[in-house]
């Protein structure tokens, strides 16, 4: 049996430890009181589902069933799941910490085996119930792994019970379990502490001074658009104020060019052979030095009303111009130009001789624009400043949406009403045939990650964070979804359909669908220390979607 991750390395699997350790490094963290199916095909490992403990009063036969439903048919497409295996987490944490940890690990303990096995005979009394579920979908259930505080414990087909197989530490010893630690992936003692860590931290730095500075001017620059804002609009409600269609398409194209900026750079990170130079630049220092701390804060500003997030979400999703579609059918836009219009608020340097230096991106930067629509023009050779190209390009896109906006004023109602529910779809995981967009949402949530430690609180910090939760929840990963919706509640009291999906525990349609679904790294974003001391993990229970 094999697994293929998002890269290019095949792993072999052989035993039941195996088994355990693929689980550890997919979630990164030892899951607490759960249960875990781990699809398989004839040649390859799928897609693991986590759901915590059933409790006594909760029906078992609905709750097996409804988690059976939730395995795909098909793993991309074309290879039939044919069964599962259902891996058991119980036990004390902080036994199970002792135990994993050479320096503190004892001997067996004849109190702590008689829990374990306590445990595995209530579980026991699961087995029937998830058999029948596993064959009312046409799964088999092929084993039931249990892993308790300091043993593990698989099924014996014989007794049909839980039988004991070993310490839980013979899990660290496994073939994949090291290929992996020796890749640099690492699994915490329990969840918060996975989620303070990922790939794609963009606070690693060779200089904690810069960062320092450069989160600093972020939000210095943040306050100076703010104040501009206010004056243009008289310090009404932006959202009110008639210039807010043309603001806001404003700010989806520095959000735009932002957004492909931080995807060429996990597109090409980390550089070739850079393993060869000690000093070669972090993955965070690389955004920061492509990112100013301008743009960062006229990013970081443009949070300024409720719908913001949605239209970025929506335009990750999808792409720009269906997101500033949704945007021409606001009815002030008809105001835009008339009386108490503004020219939009954005990056004064741009388009101007200045002697700021400007940070540049190569030509292949702009390769996922061309061809996409006629309205974008084309971009020079060679290296060309990627700050003017936003000004010039986007303007020209934003300005035919206007265009035709008006040329078809006689059915713009109808079409912003259609238009409007093509997003709610979207974002609520009801589109039945959209694959979104999943490199694009990444990249958003990497670029949230990076702006969220120059703001770290507020209304802006709020709303990052509910961004990215909405994209984890998008990708089917309710448990730190529901960690960062907290904290975004903590910081701007809103009502979101999100926070609804998550309480109720629904899924996107999208994710039992093979080829829809996402596949690959489950974090890109990290909590702050003091947000992962003070986060708490919700119960999830399987529900339908």
């Amino acid at each position: 049996m094999t697994t293929t991750s998002n890269l290019t390395t095949t792993y072999s699997l052989h035993t039941e430890e195996d088994l355990i350790a693929l689980v550890l490094h997919q979630f990164g963290y030892w899951p607490q009181e759960s249960l875990v199916l781990l699809s398989v095909t004839k040649h390859a490992v799928g897609p693991c589902i986590r759901v915590n403990l059933p409790d006594e009063q909760q029906d078992l036969e609905q709750y097996f069933d409804t988690l059976a439903n939730l395995v795909p048919a098909t793993v991309d497409g074309y290879e039939p799941i044919t069964g599962v295996f259902a891996l058991i987490f119980s036990g004390n944490a902080a036994t199970r910490e002792r135990q994993l940890s050479p320096a503190t690990r004892t001997v067996l303990h004849n109190t702590d085996l008689y829990i374990d096995n306590r445990a595995g005979i209530s579980f026991n009394q699961w087995l029937p119930t998830l058999y029948a579920a596993c064959n009312n979908v046409h799964l088999d259930l092929y084993d039931v792994l249990y892993c308790g505080s300091v043993s593990r414990w698989s099924l014996d087909q014989n007794q049909l019970a839980l039988t004991y197989r070993g310490p839980i530490e013979d899990i660290m010893h496994s073939s994949y379990y090291l290929d992996r630690v020796y890749e640099g992936r690492q699994v915490s003692a329990e969840p918060l502490s996975a989620y303070t860590q990922c790939l794609w931290d963009t606070a690693t730095s060779a200089s904690t001074n810069e960062v320092t500075e450069w989160e600093q001017a972020s939000l210095l620059w943040m306050h100076t658009f703010e104040e501009e804002l206010n004056q243009a609009t008289g310090r009404h409600t932006v959202l009110e104020h008639p210039g807010y269609y043309r603001q806001k398409s404003i700010e989806l194209c520095y959000w735009e060019s932002a957004l492909e900026a931080v995807r060429w750079v996990m597109r090409t990170y980390p550089p070739e052979n850079a393993e060869e130079h000690d000093n070669a630049i972090s993955f965070g220092d690389r955004l920061r030095s492509l990112i100013s701390p301008e743009i960062a804060g006229y990013l970081l500003c443009s949070m300024n009303t409720q719908a913001t997030p949605e239209f970025i979400l929506y335009q990750a999703a999808k792409d720009l111009p269906e997101a500033l579609g949704v945007l021409d059918g606001y009815d002030c836009m008809h105001a835009a130009c008339g009386e108490g219009s503004y020219e939009p608020v954005e990056p004064l340097c741009y388009g101007k001789p200045t002697t700021r230096r400007r940070t540049t991106l190569p030509e292949t930067f702009y390769q996922t624009f061309r061809g996409e629509s006629p309205r974008i023009g084309g971009i020079g050779h060679g290296r060309v400043s990627w700050h003017d190209w936003i000004r010039r390009t986007h303007r020209i896109l934003q300005q035919q949406i206007l265009d035709d906006t008006y040329d078809s004023s006689e059915t713009r109602p109808e079409e912003h009403i259609t238009k409007i529910d093509r997003m709610v779809e979207l974002l609520s995981g009801l589109t039945k045939d959209y694959k979104p967009a999943w490199s694009r949402l990444n990249a958003l949530e990497v670029l949230c990650n990076l702006l969220v430690h120059a703001v770290q609180s507020g209304e802006q910090y709020g709303r990052l964070r509910l961004l990215q939760a909405w994209i984890n929840w998008l990708r089917g990963g309710n448990t730190y979804a529901g960690i960062l919706a907290d904290i975004a509640r903590l910081h701007c009291d809103e009502d979101m359909p999100l926070f609804q999906a998550l309480s109720e525990s629904v899924f996107p349609l999208w994710i039992t669908d093979p080829v829809r679904c996402w596949r690959g790294d489950l974090y890109f974003s990290t909590l702050l220390p003091h947000e992962a001391a003070d986060a708490k993990v919700e119960t999830i229970e399987p529900k339908a979607g």
